[in-house]
């Protein structure tokens, strides 16, 4: 190829490139799960809800089949929420492929309220959420994923209460009134 015409043909090129780039439609998620509140803090003994928002753009309804729920232990998940909703009822309902987010209660997580179960465990937990489903209610195909954590909150030294603390000052001040009239007898 000749030289002086190597320069505009690539020029040619480079547009025809930006331009076919430019006339597609941009990349947009069939499926989307997120978790509204992935870090929360608790106490020992509390249970805390996690709620998600799903969004199906694929064109047809989408079966939610099958999850799994992971938490660092003494930590402890429960999945009924997302079993109630999606697999127990008759028949199995599917998410509407309308492309509208829809807030869903997914899982809970229990902390213990033994405080022993916590002796030298970090004071933050970490943990997962899938989904599995598909076009079909037999599809097993992972459809997102969403981390979270747990952190526990630190508790509160025993300090006794100030009624507790007025009884004993009362009782110091009517000893030593007492000791104080037996001595002058």
């Amino acid at each position: 190829m000749r030289q002086p015409l190597r320069a505009p043909l690539l020029y040619v090129l480079t547009a025809m490139a930006l331009y076919a780039g430019a006339s597609q439609q941009p990349a947009r998620a069939q499926f989307t799960f997120t978790l509204l509140t992935p870090a929360v803090t608790a106490s020992r003994g509390d249970t805390v809800t996690f709620r998600g928002a799903l969004t199906n753009n694929t064109g047809a309804p989408l079966y939610l089949n099958n999850d799994l729920g992971l938490v660092d232990p003494p930590l402890v998940l429960d999945d009924a929420p997302f079993q109630n909703q999606f697999l127990v009822p008759t028949p199995q309902p599917t998410l509407p492929s309308d492309g509208l987010s829809t807030t869903y209660d997914l899982f809970t997580v229990s902390l213990p309220a033994d405080p022993t179960l916590y002796d030298g465990l970090p004071s933050t937990f970490s943990g997962s959420f899938t989904l599995y489903g598909g076009a079909t209610n037999a599809d097993q195909n992972i459809l997102g994923r969403q981390d979270f954590t747990v952190t526990l909150t630190p508790a509160s030294p025993d300090v006794p209460e100030p009624g507790t603390c007025v009884l004993l000052m009362a009782l110091v001040i009517s000893g030593a009134d007492f000791a104080r009239r037996r001595a002058r007898r």
